[in-house]
């Protein structure tokens, strides 16, 4: 399941029923007093995405001819608009340094050098948005790696280790005067921190980085932060959470899916799920394609469709 635990300061709440509606009924017992205007409150979403429907939700709660409704939008839209003195580096820029360090160094003959470009940044935005900084020393590095992962290195862990030490110094040196757009990203953090004059609602915030946590905490020094989260109860809600439920931390898969059948001996997603199997990418392709038409006619307007990358 994934981890409810809120952040020093920040209060916890757990809400039944369907998550928006039940989030907009909270927000509405606690700032009653604050109508018609909710302007100066900041509401906190995974995505964008629902920001619309939960709007809505939060007319019907007011109940109100009039409202101004709070600021509704994710924790890095809202972190971007803080201005910084220091350069950014776009994420082209960063992606091409690390191709040319790629081609000096010619350790990856015949490999798409700006795939594992592109993969090599999302690796270095994690360490960075995670406050985790490499040793100078090669040699301190491995061991660290050799620690976590509970053996001697092998040359598969030493070649990947010498690789994302190499380039990330390498970064580093390239982009001197300059930071990266997750280095960016935290010293905005710091910075709203000490903006805020409000109260701040954070609507299914899920595993949140330290730097992430450490905001909510320094705004629950000076002003409400209230983290919502819906209880789960609901029986394909938890089917999903706990296929997808993070393997260091939960049972392994087998284990979670008797869990949960022993919980609801019926599937909730009966009649709701079903596999096609496909004997290549068009055929997939072509059924997609079939399926979402349906859809279309039989009315249907909220339609996704998720491939294993984008790259499909």
């Amino acid at each position: 399941m994934k981890n409810h635990s809120a952040p020093a300061g920040v209060i916890a709440a757990t809400l039944d029923g369907a998550p928006l509606e039940a989030a907009a009924a909270y927000l509405m017992a606690r700032e009653r007093s604050a109508l018609p205007d909710w302007s100066p409150i900041t509401v906190l979403l995974p995505t964008l995405y629902p920001a619309a429907e939960f709007s809505a939700a939060l007319g019907h709660a007011a109940n109100r001819p009039t409202v101004l409704l709070p600021r509704i939008t994710t924790l890095k839209a809202w972190a971007e608009h803080v201005p910084i003195e220091p350069r950014i580096l776009a994420n082209s820029q960063r992606e091409a340094l690390l191709y040319q360090a790629l081609k000096a160094i010619d350790w990856l003959q015949g490999a798409d050098r700006w795939q594992i470009s592109a993969e090599l940044l999302t690796l270095f935005d994690e360490l960075t948005t995670s406050q985790i900084a490499l040793p100078l020393s090669f040699d301190a590095f491995l061991q660290q790696l050799e620690t976590a992962y509970r053996g001697s290195s092998g040359a598969p862990l030493h070649f990947e280790a010498t690789l994302v030490h190499r380039l990330w110094f390498a970064m580093v040196r390239g982009a001197a005067a300059e930071i990266d757009p997750a280095a960016a990203y935290l010293m905005q953090l710091s910075r709203l921190a000490t903006q805020v004059s409000a109260p701040v609602y954070a609507i299914g915030l899920y595993d949140l980085a330290p730097a992430e946590n450490a905001f909510l905490t320094n705004v629950a020094q000076r002003h409400p932060v209230i983290q919502l989260h819906s209880a789960g109860n609901d029986p394909a809600h938890e089917l999903l959470a706990a296929a997808w439920a993070n393997p260091e931390h939960n049972a392994d898969l087998r284990s979670r899916a008797l869990a949960c059948r022993t919980r609801h001996p019926h599937s909730p997603l009966q009649g709701k799920l079903a596999l096609f199997a496909a004997t290549g990418l068009e055929q997939e392709a072509q059924a997609i394609d079939v399926k979402v038409r349906q859809w279309l006619l039989a009315g249907k307007k909220r339609i996704a469709v998720i491939v294993q990358d984008r790259l499909v």
